[in-house]
């Protein structure tokens, strides 16, 4: 309920909410896949009014739409925020080549077309020899 208040004060153009952002120049969002409607309506209220947006995330970690987070929040956003840049990045520093492979071949599964494409790569781990 705060978010949504700071959002219609910030659409009426009261000037205490414009003041209290007045300042802003950068947003970073992180876990940009979990972000929710009011959420969403408040990073682009405040990206209107100026700030320079940078947001991080993964379509396939969206793991909280049980409290209204939108995953098509992030597979939109280049046509929401147009001249976005997109940077993937594919390596896997966690995880065996096999992990790595069989998790995306089942999120590709599970999610189908809509999914971003990521084409993860493993990097194995120094010192270990796998074939």
């Amino acid at each position: 309920m705060m978010i949504r208040h700071v959002v219609e004060a910030l659409q009426a153009g009261t000037p205490q909410a414009r003041q209290a952002v007045g300042n802003l120049r950068h947003l970073i969002v992180d876990e940009y896949q979990d972000v929710n409607p009011a959420q969403e309506a408040l990073i682009s209220q405040l990206h209107a009014l100026g700030a320079r947006l940078f947001v991080v995330g993964d379509d396939d970690q969206a793991i909280y739409s049980w409290r209204g987070a939108d995953v098509s929040n992030i597979l939109d956003f280049q046509q929401r925020f147009p001249g976005a840049a997109r940077h993937n990045l594919p390596k896997n520093f966690r995880s065996t080549p096999a992990i790595v492979a069989a998790a995306d071949s089942f999120i590709a599964a599970e999610l189908g077309a809509r999914r971003l494409t990521k084409n993860p790569q493993a990097d194995p781990p120094t010192g270990l020899m796998i074939s």
